[in-house]
């Protein structure tokens, strides 16, 4: 299911990069319409990079066995992250795969220069920081309470 995910939204992401481009290309050179681009252009950015890291990890661990339980804690959260066929691994990719869409939707709201430019940036933002937290924050805690 992660790889329809991610397949989704690269399709959208590129969708909304070819609908922005025009407007980015006949916008005028000055500094307000750079101005209103880069914070979408630096998630949009940031969300490829780190969907594409999940899908490199998430093919590395289990490929399309990752629909099986992971560890014996609440949920399958004991130590998910060693574990090769892990139900983590769909929802990281996942999460990052959502928040490639919404910052290309982001980045095409901005260039047309939308008022409703900050909504999809502002959960491009949270689920950004929510597979941050997926993937480094709760391992690290659980390795730092159980050390």
């Amino acid at each position: 299911m992660a790889e329809v995910v991610l397949a989704t939204a690269t399709v959208v992401a590129v969708a909304a990069i070819a609908a922005a481009l025009p407007a980015v290309l006949r916008a005028p050179p000055d500094r307000a319409a750079r101005t209103r681009l880069t914070p979408t252009l630096v998630i949009l950015t940031g969300g490829a990079v780190i969907s594409f890291a999940a899908y490199l990890a998430f093919t590395s661990r289990c490929g399309h066995r990752c629909e099986r339980g992971a560890g014996t804690g609440f949920a399958g959260l004991h130590d998910w992250w060693r574990t090769r066929h892990s139900w983590q691994w769909n929802a990281q990719l996942v999460i990052a795969a959502a928040a490639l869409a919404t910052g290309a939707l982001a980045f095409a709201l901005a260039a047309y220069g939308s008022r409703f430019t900050r909504f999809p940036l502002s959960i491009a933002r949270l689920l950004l920081a929510a597979w941050a937290i997926v993937c480094f924050a709760m391992p690290a805690v659980y390795e730092l309470l159980t050390a």
